[in-house]
């Protein structure tokens, strides 16, 4: 009798597929490569718990992804709403996500005018310089981020500067 010494990866390919959740998009939420990890799913590999705990989460979050709410108060998911007065606060402009941090933003957002699908902003001050813990926390913010933006779109995400 033959046992497959990496069930885990077999287990995370048939979740991934059995959701119609495809590998590059599982690849960029869990923070890892395609080809590593089309190596695990395929045997090749043996990753360990923590890999396995990366990219498990990251499937069942693409498996669900809703909109996310928007930080903005009184946000109707789509534009951002001008509660005392009712109107949109920039018009044209959708948005699906925002994070930030020290010295630096990120969104998922479409105008109207220059945009034909979701796509990624990333600003970052220039007052100073990003610490290491914060160019970290913005590279995880990124990658959720351009993840989030290729659910979206049906495809991977366009980079804007």
């Amino acid at each position: 009798m033959t046992v497959n010494k990496n069930r885990a990866g077999a287990s995370l390919k048939h979740l991934r597929t059995s959701h119609n959740v495809s590998q590059p998009l599982v690849a960029a939420m869990a923070g890892t490569s395609t080809a590593y990890l089309a190596k695990v799913e395929d045997g090749l590999f043996n990753p360990a718990r923590s890999y396995v705990g990366k990219v498990t989460e990251a499937i069942c979050r693409l498996m669900k992804d809703p909109p996310r709410p928007c930080p903005t108060l009184g946000c109707d998911g789509t534009k951002h709403i001008d509660t005392m007065t009712g109107t949109t606060a920039m018009p044209g402009y959708h948005h699906a996500d925002h994070a930030e941090g020290d010295g630096w933003t990120i969104d998922v957002a479409w105008f109207d005018e220059q945009d034909s699908e979701w796509s990624v902003y990333t600003e970052v001050s220039d007052d100073f310089a990003l610490t290491p813990d914060s160019f970290l926390a913005l590279t995880d913010a990124y990658k959720k981020a351009s993840a989030y933006a290729a659910v979206l779109n049906g495809k991977g995400a366009k980079v804007t500067r």
